[in-house]
């Protein structure tokens, strides 16, 4: 027969040795819900950033063709804050799937923004119609997850809703 100080001891036995085992187990399982929600915040904010990148193009074409502000050239310095943020961190960055699209994207703002400067009014807004188009073709590729666009862009203004970019 056992005396119970020996069943008190199995029973810590087995309650140590379940514990390693449900750490053993959670702490992989924490890591990988940690991980997809830093993917997934990551995502949205870059979706909300080419939004308003697409909104300020936007607006550039606008205010150019109608040659309304003199010092429009303002504009051209678009919000890259959080994909620079992103490419600090390459493997988070690398996982999302449209990655790749979205560093063409921003390397195709990057340029026009450089090229825009020293062009003429009707050669920038064809360029900055070039990438507008560019960026709308991205966002409807299957890379891009459409609820998050949507989500993002609730916040945008008016002028670059996601579903007009979508239609």
């Amino acid at each position: 027969m056992l005396t119970t100080a020996a069943i008190q001891t199995i029973i810590s036995g087995i309650s140590v040795a379940t514990g390693f085992l449900l750490a053993f187990i959670a702490d992989p399982i924490k890591s990988s819900l940690e991980k997809r929600i830093k993917r997934e915040r990551l995502r949205s904010a870059l979706y909300a950033e080419i939004i308003s990148i697409h909104s300020d193009l936007k607006l550039y074409i606008q205010l150019k063709q109608e040659s309304k502000i003199q010092d429009i050239d303002s504009l051209l310095s678009f919000p890259c804050d959080v994909y620079q943020f992103a490419r600090q961190d390459l493997l988070l960055f690398y996982e999302l799937k449209e990655s790749a699209l979205i560093s063409s994207l921003y390397r195709n703002v990057n340029i026009f923004s450089k090229k825009a400067q020293e062009l003429n009014t009707v050669n920038s807004v064809e360029l900055a119609k070039q990438i507008l188009s560019f960026i709308e073709t991205c966002l409807r590729k299957k890379g891009f997850k459409k609820k998050t666009l949507l989500r993002a862009s609730k916040n945008s203004t008016p002028s670059s809703n996601a579903l007009s970019i979508l239609s």
